[in-house]
């Protein structure tokens, strides 16, 4: 996605492969992206790998700015069973070197339940097994819903929230461990 906006409220982006490259089940590279309330879209079994530093980013999602503002609602459904060689094996927001475009990233609903949406069962080698922010533009805010279960096997113990420079807001939600 590189502009205008994309809603998901069902189906399954399942099943794909980013080889030198990032976002195994959706690159977003600016626009909007949507997975409404009420909604049971999956995005899980997707990778990314990488043989340099110049991918193997977010399993599931991968979201940074070319320029202008990114907004990404996930308030329903499920990522899960994403994998990463390198970070973010089920989101990893990057804004390094965009600035002054940011990201921010909503995780439930305000009130919502702490069962959706579920960012679970989810892996990655250096950081963020769950979800993974780098840069003062990297904007996550956890209103509800799950992140748990994910899995790391490299650097860090934390294998759920991972930070590096940008701001997360926990609100509620199920969340293991943020670092």
């Amino acid at each position: 996605l590189e502009g205008g906006s994309v809603n998901i409220s069902g189906g399954e982006i399942s099943h794909n492969l980013a080889n030198n490259g990032n976002g195994g089940g959706f690159c977003i590279v600016g626009g909007n992206f949507n997975m409404p309330d009420g909604g049971n879209a999956r995005i899980f079994e997707n990778a990314t790998f990488s043989q340099s530093n110049k991918g193997g980013n977010g399993g599931g999602l991968y979201v940074t700015s070319a320029g202008s503002d990114v907004t990404v609602d996930i308030l329903s459904g499920s990522i899960m069973d994403n994998s990463s060689d390198r970070v973010g094996g089920g989101i990893c927001v990057d804004m390094t070197g965009h600035e002054p475009s940011s990201v921010t990233v909503t995780v439930g609903k305000a009130g919502g339940d702490n069962l959706n949406p579920s960012i679970s069962s989810n892996h990655t080698i250096i950081l963020g097994g769950g979800l993974y922010a780098k840069g003062e533009k990297a904007n996550i805010i956890i209103n509800s819903g799950r992140i748990m279960d994910n899995t790391i096997s490299g650097y860090v113990s934390n294998p759920n929230v991972a930070n590096e420079g940008g701001m997360v807001t926990l609100n509620g939600g199920d969340v293991t461990h943020v670092t």
